[in-house]
């Protein structure tokens, strides 16, 4: 549809719709569309990553580390995938997978 803008306020947008799906009509049959490249933008990426690393000398040879690592520490959602096929009705405009949550790691 000329002129519908294709991206959604931050208070429409969910995971069951990222982008305004009625934007978009099938072509014809057996003709291309006339969508230009890169007309919709997939979610950002929000990410921290944190370590915290003591080093304790037992003796002069040996010594011990203890660490801390986490991954995505303001355990923001991260969005992977939107699908993209408008033949797929039940995929198109909809968040399809999330990259990992909060990780922690202790070494």
């Amino acid at each position: 549809m000329s002129g519908t803008n294709v991206e959604l306020s931050g208070s429409e947008r969910n995971t069951n719709r990222f982008f305004n799906t009625s934007a978009f009509t099938l072509p014809a049959t057996a003709t291309f569309g006339n969508l230009g490249r890169n007309t919709i933008i997939g979610p950002s990426l929000t990410n921290l990553d944190m370590v915290i690393a003591k080093n304790i000398a037992l003796t002069e040879a040996v010594k011990l580390q203890l660490r801390v690592e986490c991954f995505n520490l303001f355990n923001h959602p991260n969005y992977n995938i939107v699908g993209r096929i408008i033949n797929d009705p039940t995929t198109f405009g909809k968040v399809l997978s999330q990259l990992d949550p909060r990780q922690l790691q202790f070494d």
